[in-house]
């Protein structure tokens, strides 16, 4: 291994800013994004189970914890660039739990802000429960990190280059239920992660290619499932016309 990129939890809070000033979300998703805690912790080679054969990596373990809920995302990414030609590998794990008291009175004395880290016990509860019976939440519950989302870019020549990218469009929407869900849909937590200092762009312009490919991939996502629900709110309607018609045909048929 040639070079390890260290990154830390401040880089990451910047990059949230930063991705907040560009975006412009709305005002209940910027608060919820704002409520959030980060944490960034490095990997060492033998805990990312990592087997390296390009000459810069980034690996790593970011938590994301709301009141209620903490992801950890595992960030595993590594490059060789020269000369416009070189590889990139990118993937991304996600597990989730469930926070528990001890771990909301340590935030609450780190952050000496009671309002943010202890909100009415009632509502503490309704959303637990609500969490507690997600579907998509569920998914994430687990003890082994499921990938979310991958993607490789190599350049071969200047003129050649190959591109591999995958998301799980049930882990995004699992993400945005827990900790966004003000958002609008999983297309949106695409755009968010992809704005993270994992993929480096600087060091590797394959990077901001590997983050064009990835929101790429999720609006192509969303556009199909936004064409799946129109033909199947066209065959609603179809069919609820059609039955309207045999029903007037059928009291005219009654009136003579």
């Amino acid at each position: 291994m040639e070079d390890r990129t260290s990154l830390n939890s401040e880089t990451f809070l910047q990059a949230i800013s930063v991705y907040l000033d560009e975006v412009k979300p709305d005002k209940l998703a910027r608060e919820q994004v704002e409520g959030w805690n980060l944490n960034w912790t490095e990997e060492s080679e033998e805990e990312a189970d990592l087997i390296n054969t390009l000459s810069n990596t980034i690996f790593g373990i970011l938590s994301i914890s709301s009141y209620y809920i903490t992801i950890l995302l595992r960030v595993t990414t590594q490059w060789k660039y020269e000369d416009q030609i070189g590889e990139l590998s990118f993937n991304l794990g996600v597990r989730a739990h469930f926070r528990s008291n001890s771990e909301i009175k340590r935030d609450k004395e780190e952050y000496n802000d009671a309002d943010k880290w202890q909100p009415d016990k009632k509502v503490r509860a309704t959303m637990l429960k609500r969490l507690k019976q997600d579907d998509y939440i569920k998914k994430i519950l687990i003890n082994e990190f499921s990938t979310v989302c991958e993607t490789t870019i190599i350049t071969k020549d200047k003129s050649e280059v190959e591109e591999r990218v995958w998301i799980s469009g049930d882990l995004l929407e699992s993400i945005r239920r827990a900790i966004y869900s003000q958002s609008e849909s999983a297309l949106d937590v695409v755009e968010l992660l992809a704005s993270l200092p994992y993929l480096k762009t600087r060091e590797c312009p394959l990077g901001g290619r590997a983050k064009l490919r990835l929101l790429e991939e999720a609006m192509n996502d969303a556009c199909e499932e936004a064409e799946e629900e129109e033909l199947i709110d066209g065959l609603k309607i179809q069919s609820k016309t059609s039955v309207d018609e045999d029903k007037v045909y059928t009291a005219k048929k009654i009136r003579r």
